[in-house]
C-alpha cells in the first residue's frame, strides 16, 4: 500500500497537516445591535446623516451641538431659503415629553412677543422624524 503523503514529498505532507489543524484567521462576525430600526445610537440619539433631507424641506448640513436632551444640526430650509437650527430630541419617552413642554412654552412666548422685543428664540416648526421630536429654530 502506498502512503500519499510519503510519495507526495515533505512539502505537500506539511501543507496537508497544516490545513487539517489550521484555525480561521478572522474572528467570527458579531452582530451589531441596532436601535430604533438603525436610526439611533445606543444612547437614543439620532444618527446624523449630512445631506439628509428631512420633511422634504430641511437639508442637514452640519452637527453643531450635543447635550443631554439630544443634538442640534444646522440645516438649510429649502422652502424659505435660509439656514435653521434643528434640535433633534432623544427618542426616549421622558425626553419626548419634555420637548412637548418646551414647544408649548416657546409657542406661548413667541405669541406674546410677535414684534421680537424680548429676543425670545423663534420656533419655526416642529415635527417627529423617526421617533424623534424635532424643533426648528431660527439660526442665531
Amino acid at each position: 500500500t502506498s502512503n500519499s503523503s510519503a510519495t507526495a514529498g515533505p512539502a505537500t505532507a506539511a501543507a496537508a497537516a497544516a490545513t487539517s489543524t489550521a484555525k480561521p484567521t478572522h474572528a467570527p462576525s458579531v452582530k451589531k445591535r441596532t436601535y430604533n430600526n438603525g436610526n439611533d445610537d445606543e444612547h437614543s440619539d439620532y444618527i446624523i446623516r449630512i445631506g439628509e433631507r428631512i420633511e422634504n424641506r430641511y437639508v442637514v448640513k452640519q452637527k453643531i451641538g450635543k447635550g443631554s436632551f439630544g443634538q442640534v444640526v444646522r440645516a438649510h430650509d429649502e422652502h424659505r431659503n435660509v439656514n435653521v437650527a434643528i434640535k433633534i430630541i432623544k427618542s426616549r419617552r421622558p425626553f419626548f415629553q419634555q420637548a412637548k413642554t418646551e414647544i408649548n412654552l416657546l409657542n406661548e412666548l413667541n405669541a406674546k412677543d410677535r414684534e421680537d422685543k424680548w429676543f425670545v428664540v423663534q420656533l419655526i416648526d416642529t415635527f417627529v422624524h423617526h421617533n424623534h421630536q424635532c424643533l426648528v429654530f431660527e439660526m442665531l
